[in-house]
């Protein structure tokens, strides 16, 4: 009996060591030297995914169907909405063939009596252990399209087990979005790409091993990554492929890959598959270091300031009447924290008031009044930033402590044939003007300028240009999420197809370049932005609004904001820690909360961007104020001497720390009209890690208002990995000065002063 044991093991072994084998139990395997995944023969289904050796598996078994696909018709036949999802079970016979590294599903006899069929390929992939999937819908009617495909589904157990829980998290495409445990939640996310969605893979991973899940999309082609979890019973990561609504195309495949694999660690971990993909695309072609068209003033110590300057009257006269005291008032930030620019956001330099576009000429309080105050600005090494909100066209407002109101219906009428348009044929609108609101919404009755319209185009170029000739050096499509379009298009007047398409991303990219040719192409010192970031977006924009200093229910329960986009990027594009507000509750929270915030921005490589509300340069000693801008001040002194890896650096892993202290905060959440205290447990001391060639860059931030002495590992998870040989730690303050040499250790144990911070540089010895 042993020996037959011992012959099945071998046996065993040496299928599992090809690329695919079948199974007895209606199973197909299919094996790279990481991973193993089990597919159902008869269905197509995943039943199971695990790392190398191990058997234990996230996924639950025939849980899910195996692929959709959502018909839409031009006529009445169908839905409500034009579209009907069909799905494996909808078709009666399978067939599975095989070639040395793939397997092909065919799923014929469709109910409904149409000639559809659909293929499913699974291949393995051993040049970087991934297993590829792609789908074709076939035999489509003429008078119906495919407008989105489900490719591949499967659901996941909450937990693994128990022990295991503590550990699990999911890491979405979102704003760098952590949820943490999502198996004990019942909820649903999801992030549109290319848009609030930055880039292309989400992962779930516990102690054990984890399951990475990407598109492979160069062109920028719609999706929807989604999660959903029911506490206690699943965790669900998919993505849903959204496809132009081409009424002549009888077949439709994917036009891009879609991959799993496993690994260990944590999101960075599985942000180094992706980074090892990314970098090769053409988004990452040019290095920032090697990049001319981004303003210098953004890679080299600056900070922004947001100042609101409207009211309901109109301009709220905080800066005199001919914005005179600005200069000034923008010089003093600059001076006090040791910059060599501040950038002042002035919200509410719009006509009609804060977010309200597309009618912002002439600008509050006058055109005369900002050309004066740009130029005296400039002398001084100071910029200005306006925020445009995107294509987003705000027709009506009632007023507001945001600006007066105002009304351009008749505008919009003439404006019509640049309007995104419903599938029904109804101009899209967010209409919050006629809901019965204590206070309006600043979005009133808005409407959105389509992407894919020349004459939107060239509205949005227009309103760019005069701000660049007003000297304005930064501008942002402010709403513009990611720069993508995220509401489909059925407009037969304008120069894209029906519904989603690259058409979206496209028409923004035009955008875009038309106003460099104008600007940057002439040697104008300007650069454009956009609310979050985008990967697509880094070789045409200077910068991004973002908000990867998130701390606690970001976008979701337990949502925790990470840096994946830096992670990735950083030594690609600038990023801007925007107002440094958000993911901290309703409201101000405990100050030490926020602290976190500002310190996690520096740890992780964005320029400080807070409003002029909460960082002041001049305080009284235990106000909220105060509280915040000593640690402000404190660690805008490290931009200047250390702007060679603050800017140009690439984000890696920061050090272990081995010891450090607690500090217990809070915030407010939900419901808004009776907030309650979510009490939280932070670290106090935040770390961040940049390499420069041969050179690493430890920050350690204390954020207690008392000195503390930690212990940090810089071995385990910066420095052999990196530098790979004999190298040199300092210990160096954030003004660039040297404190202490400690030789070749990978563990040091250092004193940071109270609310401020240490910089340990690590050099390779050659």
């Amino acid at each position: 009996m042993a020996g037959l044991f011992s012959l099945f093991v071998v046996t065993l072994a040496a299928q599992l060591s090809q690329a695919i084998v079948l199974l007895g139990d209606d199973s197909v395997v299919l094996t790279t030297a990481t991973s193993r995944l089990s597919i159902s023969r008869s269905t197509g289904d995943l039943t199971s995914l695990t790392h190398h050796n191990q058997t234990e598996n996230y996924i639950v078994p025939n849980s899910v169907y195996a692929f959709s696909f959502r018909l839409c018709s031009n006529t009445s036949v169908l839905a409500s909405e034009g579209c009907i999802r069909y799905f494996h079970a909808n078709f009666s016979q399978v067939q599975v063939t095989t070639t040395p590294n793939c397997v092909v599903w065919t799923y014929t006899n469709m109910t409904m009596n149409y000639a559809i069929s659909v293929n499913t390929t699974v291949c393995s992939r051993s040049q970087d252990n991934k297993f590829t999937f792609n789908i074709s819908v076939v035999n489509i009617p003429a008078t119906m399209a495919v407008g989105a495909l489900e490719y591949p589904r499967y659901k996941m157990l909450a937990s693994r087990n128990n022990t295991l829980a503590t550990s699990d998290n999911l890491v979405f495409p979102d704003a760098g979005l952590r949820i943490y445990n999502p198996g004990s939640l019942t909820q649903y996310h999801e992030a549109f790409y290319p848009g609030p969605a930055a880039f292309q893979f989400i992962a779930r991973y516990d102690a054990l091993s984890g399951i990475y899940m990407a598109t492979e999309d160069t062109a920028g082609n719609a999706k929807t990554f989604t999660y959903s979890s029911k506490a206690g019973e699943f965790v669900s990561q998919g993505i849903v492929h959204l496809l132009p609504e081409n009424h002549t195309a009888s077949t439709v495949t994917l036009p891009y890959l879609t991959v799993l694999t496993t690994f260990q660690g944590d999101w960075m971990d599985a942000a180094d598959i992706y980074r090892e993909w990314a970098v090769r695309q053409w988004w990452c072609a040019t290095p920032l270091r090697h990049r001319r068209d981004i303003p210098s003033f953004l890679t080299n110590g600056s900070a922004l300031i947001v100042s609101p300057i409207q009211n309901a009257t109109g301009y709220n006269g905080r800066f005199g009447p001919n914005l005179e005291l600005l200069p000034s008032f923008v010089d003093a930030y600059r001076q006090k924290g040791g910059l060599n620019h501040v950038i002042s956001v002035p919200y509410g330099w719009e006509h009609d008031g804060v977010w309200a576009g597309i009618d912002y000429w002439p600008p509050k309080p006058s055109t005369g009044a900002w050309n004066s105050t740009i130029a005296a600005m400039k002398t001084q090494g100071n910029k200005v930033a306006f925020l445009v909100s995107g294509f987003w066209f705000v027709v009506r407002r009632e007023g507001s402590t945001l600006g007066p109101a105002f009304n351009h219906t008749e505008q919009m009428t003439e404006l019509l044939d640049t309007l995104t348009i419903g599938r029904n044929g109804s101009v899209m609108a967010d209409d919050d003007y006629d809901i019965a609101h204590a206070a309006q919404p600043w979005r009133g009755y808005s409407v959105r300028l389509c992407h894919g319209a020349n004459k939107s185009q060239a509205i949005m170029s227009d309103i760019f240009k005069q701000l660049a000739t007003l000297g304005v050096s930064l501008v942002s499509f402010d709403q513009e999420i990611g720069g993508g379009q995220t509401f489909p298009c059925y407009s037969k007047h304008h120069n894209h197809g029906l519904g989603y398409g690259t058409w979206m991303q496209q028409g923004f990219h035009d955008t875009v370049l038309d106003i460099r040719a104008a600007t940057i192409d002439q040697g104008q010192e300007f650069g454009m932005l956009t609310e979050r970031e985008s990967e697509l977006s880094i070789p045409i924009l200077a910068t991004f609004w973002s908000r990867q200093f998130a701390q606690q229910n970001w976008e979701v329960k337990n949502g925790f904001g990470e840096p994946v986009f830096n992670y990735l990027y950083h030594d690609y594009i600038p990023t801007i820690a925007a107002a440094m507000v958000q993911g901290q509750g309703l409201g101000h929270p405990d100050y030490m909360l926020r602290r976190a915030a500002i310190a996690d921005s520096l740890c992780r490589g964005l320029i400080f961007g807070p409003f002029d509300s909460d960082i002041m340069v001049e305080t009284t000693v235990g106000t909220w104020q105060a509280n915040l801008s000593t640690l402000f001040f404190n660690l805008t002194q490290a931009y200047v001497p250390y702007s060679e890896q603050l800017a140009f650096g690439k984000l890696i892993r920061p050090p272990q720390c081995l010891n450090c202290s607690i500090v217990h905060t809070y915030m407010y959440w939900y419901p808004a009209a009776n907030p309650t205290r979510l009490d939280i447990n932070t670290s106090s001391v935040r770390l961040g890690s940049f390499q420069v060639n041969d050179t690493i860059a430890a920050f350690a931030i204390n954020i207690m208002n008392r000195a503390t002495i930690v212990s940090l590992d810089l071995g385990l998870y910066s420095l052999p990995r990196y530098l790979n040989g004999n190298f040199e730690v300092t210990v160096q303050s954030l003004t660039g000065q040297l404190i202490a040499s400690l030789g070749q250790t990978t563990q040091v144990v250092i004193e940071l002063p109270a609310v401020n911070g240490l910089v340990l540089l690590a050099t390779k010895l050659h």
